[in-house]
């Protein structure tokens, strides 16, 4: 899983700016955010539960940022848990 440069702006849900960073299977990752509301925004991007503004949310070599809600429902089920 990969994120490059995703902006997202949510008012209820805090700002991320130019978010880059590769998920690797089997590691596990310590994240630190500056406030809550950021932490809630970026982790529902990796969920793919919120749309981004701007970036690629990139799984098994697919940009998957345009795909429906649906289709990121079935990408969630079977790669992300």
């Amino acid at each position: 899983m990969r994120l490059e440069g995703i902006y997202s702006l949510v008012e209820s849900k805090g700002i991320l700016k130019e978010i880059n960073f590769d998920f690797n299977e089997g590691k596990l990752y310590y994240v630190v955010v500056e406030n809550e509301k950021t932490g809630v925004n970026l982790f529902d991007i990796i969920g793919l539960v919120s749309p981004i503004m701007r970036g690629k949310y990139i799984i098994n070599g697919v940009d998957v940022s345009g795909f429906s809600y649906r289709a990121k429902t079935e990408i969630r089920k079977e790669y992300i848990g």
